[in-house]
Parts: C-alpha cells; sequence; structure tokens
C-alpha cells in the first residue's frame, strides 16, 4: 500500500474517521475518478477513459487529506493542497483534490481543479449545497497568492466540486444536480465569453443502501460504498465495470468490508447483552423507544451525524439508524410518527 494511505488510515483513532479515509483510499482510485470525470464533466464527454486516465490527470498533484497550506502565502497553482487556511479562519479539509486537464477548442491544453468530496451526512446541519459553493469559491480565489492591479483574472482555471452523498434520503438517491454560474441578459444581449464567468460547478451524486439505482455512475457507486454488498461482489462489479482492481483499490474494500462486518458484530453483541435479538428492538417498550426516538430526533434538528448521536445516546450505530434515517428524511415528523412507521416497518 501507498505511503500516503498508511498514513491517513494509521492516523484515524476514531471510526467514523477511519471509514472517512478508507473510503478515500477507493475513491482516489483513477478508474474511478476517470468514470466520475467522463459522467459529471462535459469537458470529458468525448473523451475515453483511457486518455482521462492515462493523459488528461495529473497523478503528482492529487492530495488525499494530506498537506496543509497557508492560502496567501503559498503558490497553489503550482502544487495542490486539500486544505485551504487562512489567518483569522478556521481549516477546510478538501478529501481529494487534483488537477486534471482537458484539449481546448483552438487545441490548446486547459487546466481544471476537481475536488471530491465523500459525504456520509446528508443532513449536517446546513445545506450540503451552500457548502460544496463554498469549497468551490475557495479553490478558485486560492489560485491567487495575492491581488493587485496587475492581477490577471484571465488565468483562473475552472473549479469542480463534486460531492458523493452515500446516505442521501429515498427522495433524494439516484438523482443527480449540477449548480454552476450562467448568464442572463437583463437589458438587451451581451456578447460575453462563457469561459469568462463559467468558473465553478458544483455537482450532487445522490444514492443510499436502499434504493434500487439504474444511472451507470451511481449505482457502480453505490456497490463500492454499500453496507449490505460483500466485498466479493464489488469486486466482481468493479470488474464488470473494466476496472483494475490494483492493490490500493483491493485494499481499501477489504478494509470497509471489515469495517462494516466489525460494526454488524458489535450491534448484534450489544443486542444479546440486552436480552433482544436483532432487528425488534422497537415495539417492545413503547416508553423507553420513544424516549429514545425524542433524543436522536432532537440531535438530529441539532445537526449531529449519526456516529455522534449513536455515541451520545450510548446506542450502536444499527439501532440509531433507521431512527436517524426517518427524522432526516422527515423533519416534519414529530416522536409520535416517527414511533408509527417504525413500528409498521418492524411489524411486516
Amino acid at each position: 500500500m501507498s505511503n500516503i494511505f498508511k498514513t491517513t488510515i494509521n492516523s484515524c483513532d476514531e471510526k467514523k474517521l477511519k471509514l472517512d479515509a478508507i473510503s478515500k483510499q477507493v475513491m482516489v482510485c483513477k478508474p474511478l475518478l476517470a468514470r466520475v470525470m467522463k459522467a459529471c464533466i462535459k469537458e470529458y464527454k468525448k473523451e475515453t477513459l483511457e486518455d482521462i486516465i492515462n493523459k488528461y490527470i495529473e497523478p503528482n498533484t492529487i492530495s488525499v487529506s494530506q498537506t496543509g497550506v497557508q492560502k496567501n502565502t503559498t503558490n497553489v497553482i503550482e502544487g495542490i493542497s486539500n486544505e485551504d487556511k487562512s489567518s483569522n479562519e478556521g481549516n477546510i479539509t478538501f478529501d481529494i483534490i487534483f488537477k486534471a486537464i482537458v484539449p481546448g477548442k483552438d487545441g490548446k491544453e486547459i487546466g481544471i481543479y476537481i475536488n471530491i468530496e465523500l459525504q456520509n451526512d446528508y443532513y449536517p446541519g446546513y445545506p450540503l449545497e451552500a457548502r460544496g459553493v463554498y469549497y468551490a469559491c475557495r479553490r478558485l480565489a486560492s489560485q491567487f497568492t495575492e491581488i493587485n492591479k496587475a492581477t490577471n483574472y484571465g488565468v483562473l482555471q475552472k473549479v469542480y466540486s463534486i460531492w458523493i452523498c452515500m446516505n442521501a434520503p429515498n427522495k433524494a438517491a439516484g438523482n443527480a444536480a449540477s449548480i454552476k454560474l450562467v448568464k442572463n441578459d437583463l437589458i438587451g444581449k451581451l456578447d460575453i465569453k462563457k469561459s469568462n464567468y463559467d468558473l465553478i460547478e458544483v455537482i450532487m451524486l445522490c444514492f443510499n443502501d436502499d434504493v434500487e439505482i439504474k444511472n451507470e455512475l451511481l449505482n457502480l457507486l453505490q456497490t463500492i460504498f454499500s453496507r449490505k454488498v460483500s466485498k466479493e461482489a464489488k469486486f466482481a462489479k468493479l470488474e464488470e465495470n473494466g476496472v483494475k482492481l490494483d492493490e490500493d483499490l483491493r485494499g481499501g474494500i477489504t478494509k470497509m468490508a471489515d469495517f462494516y462486518d466489525e460494526l454488524i458484530e458489535k450491534g448484534r453483541v450489544e443486542g444479546r447483552v440486552e436480552g433482544r435479538e436483532e432487528g425488534i428492538a422497537i415495539g417492545e417498550n413503547k416508553g423507553s423507544d420513544k424516549r429514545l426516538i425524542k433524543q436522536i430526533r432532537n440531535k438530529v434538528e441539532a445537526g449531529k451525524d449519526i456516529q455522534t448521536i449513536a455515541a451520545e445516546v450510548e446506542e450502536s450505530v444499527e439501532k440509531v439508524s433507521p431512527i436517524y434515517d426517518i427524522a432526516c428524511e422527515h423533519p416534519e415528523y414529530d416522536v409520535d410518527a416517527i414511533y408509527d412507521e417504525l413500528y409498521s416497518k418492524n411489524s411486516k
């Protein structure tokens, strides 16, 4: 395994951080990056996967939660950093960021920046789309180390920020959207070159483990990051899609499968300690169930992620998950409505 992944994974003591690191190890595989680029970025629609992998991705610029950079003192055009920070500001960590090139219409090569974000929590307490726009803007602004009268804004390179939302609610799962700058003529018609303003684009890719997905890219990502699909089935899916299983990719998927197996086993053990079998907890004790639902619902409203909530209520992620999912998908539901939906599902 390459040192970049050893460093990332070994530094993750908590389960959430460990899963984040493993997910990045999987996603940073160039054949996967190329498939996302071809499916989502218009500049690569007509390019072959082989050319994207071998000619257009600049591998020496790929950064995976590694190097920090002082925004106002480092020339980030010459080298990519995953972390963008300024004095008097907090750190911003980019999951995966790299440079790529595309052939221009006049034969000249054009450079772009691509940021990939892996998002487990679809409801973090703020709109993800706004965060995506902010990330793209920060990366765009970071191309200049200083601004003065001689600054040439015409050299700015476009930024794509692509958000892979792995636990999207059912209503969003299987869908994707692009958010970008467009020109609207208000009076008459202004002749403005598109490349002068088409400088940021945020792309949201949404799926979960439960909704059947037909789109090729979303279905592939769903399979790779699924908690339910075995590593053997994931390997088969990748090979079916022509993705070569190198050491890092195979190792990352194996670690992911082991991680999910560990969580499931932990939940089963906790269930046996409580004297209950997995899957029949809701409905046995209405009072305590509703108290738990109320706790989880309040924490969801506070914007906390599922791992934090599970730790605070001292329950397994598996037990918290169905309540968390309903509370996120239906913020208008009160405790009784959540309980009724859980109990109806449990009774089937």
